[in-house]
């Protein structure tokens, strides 16, 4: 299983672009999106709501009432989980479809992998 996890506070200008690209990631099998909404606005964090329960039973929405950038709260958000492998784009990325084949290549190609950049 593919992670995407996208830890937001809610920048309006980015959003819909990042979330675009995370809806087609989705396509594929093998792929869960995360959705962190740390402390964003009501319409922005009703906005995610929406995108989670829109796209399918492979997005999860997780609110955080304040925004906090520690991450040992989103480690032990995220053990609850089923993870293997995580990627973090930020709120203004466009997530590329060809990572994932890529991705898949070198994972296959080395069992001690630990890391893929993107």
């Amino acid at each position: 299983m593919f992670t995407y996890c996208l830890i937001t506070k809610g920048r309006r200008d980015y959003l819909p672009r990042t979330l675009e690209s995370l809806k087609e990631a989705l396509l594929h099998p093998d792929v869960q999106v995360i959705v962190v909404d740390n402390g964003c606005p009501e319409d922005i964090s009703e906005m995610l709501k929406i995108w989670c329960d829109s796209t399918s039973a492979k997005s999860h929405y997780v609110r955080f009432d304040v925004n906090d950038t520690s991450a040992p709260r989103v480690w032990r958000m995220l053990r609850g989980f089923e993870i293997e492998w995580i990627s973090f784009p930020g709120d203004d990325d466009i997530v590329c479809p060809d990572f994932l084949k890529h991705a898949r290549c070198y994972i296959e190609g080395d069992g001690n992998l630990s890391a893929i950049a993107s």
